[in-house]
């Protein structure tokens, strides 16, 4: 989507940060609304079209809370079924949505509509995204380098990836044994 990679590492450490005295479902609850509704407000105030979410299992809940937020700042709720994704939509950009909702999964085209609703300046934007990484992890950062991990802090997290049925990556802290998807 970008050149920079996706926000999924910033948005982990920020949530590690901001709910750190809570329990995990309680950090779950208070950053996952918060963040919502910070997107809803970007949408609403124009600095992007369209945010998405990937809440995995959760997303029927999600879909709640995204929806009573969405009809605050009126505006509108899809599901991406193809890729799990939840969309916050402002209404001027439901053809454009539609239109990307449509385009082939990974596709230069599909990358390239994707950013722009995402409000990705264009000289960011990058229709190759899906060329550079078979499927694409949470984090998006080189194998040599451990990376913090979400639960004791340290830098520890390692990728993994494993061949079962398809190629699945994953992150694991060799001192805790947590594991991020």
């Amino acid at each position: 989507m970008t050149k920079q990679g996706t926000c999924g590492y910033l948005f982990n450490k920020a949530f590690s940060t901001a709910t750190r005295a809570n329990t995990y479902h309680d950090q779950i609850l208070i950053f996952g609304k918060g963040f919502l509704a910070g997107q809803a407000e970007k949408i609403y105030s124009g600095a992007c079209k369209a945010a998405m979410f990937r809440p995995g299992e959760n997303i029927t809940q999600l879909f709640a809370f995204a929806t009573e937020i969405a009809c605050l700042y009126d505006l509108y709720v899809r599901v991406l079924s193809s890729e799990m994704e939840l969309w916050i939509i402002n209404h001027n950009a439901i053809e454009e949505w539609t239109a990307m909702a449509g385009m082939e999964v990974n596709s230069p085209e599909y990358h390239v509509a994707r950013a722009r609703l995402c409000g990705i300046r264009e000289a960011d934007i990058d229709p190759e995204f899906h060329n550079r990484y078979d499927k694409p992890t949470a984090r998006m950062r080189p194998a040599e380098k451990p990376i913090e991990c979400t639960r004791c802090l340290l830098e520890t997290m390692l990728p993994v990836s494993e061949l079962l049925v398809g190629r699945r990556d994953y992150w694991k802290c060799t001192e805790c044994g947590f594991i991020e998807l």
